[in-house]
């Protein structure tokens, strides 16, 4: 084992110290199933982001501020949160 790999497995010991198996694998996955109110919207929040970024590279790379409109560009962050959260809940729901 190298240094490199010594650091990373002490992070990850140091990181997910005090944690439950459960708590570990929901943070690890982004999945807010810990049981935990605080520790699930921190994951809710988190995964939202990256969904909304993920939405708004989409919406750009597919062309949707092509006509170069000012207007329709302020409109893309608001777009990428909707469809994150219409995501989002759609999970929520095929989860449930």
């Amino acid at each position: 084992m190298n240094n490199a790999d010594k650091l990373v497995k002490q992070f990850e010991k140091d990181y997910l110290q005090g944690l439950t198996k459960r708590e570990q694998a929901c943070l690890t996955m982004g999945v807010a199933d810990t049981g935990d109110a605080e520790l699930d919207a921190i994951i809710t929040k988190g995964n939202k982001n990256k969904l909304a970024g993920l939405a708004m590279q989409g919406l750009l790379a597919g062309g949707y501020c092509i006509d170069d409109s000012q207007n329709r560009l302020n409109d893309v962050p608001s777009e990428a949160i909707n469809l994150a959260d219409a995501l989002l809940k759609a999970l929520e729901q095929d989860n449930a």
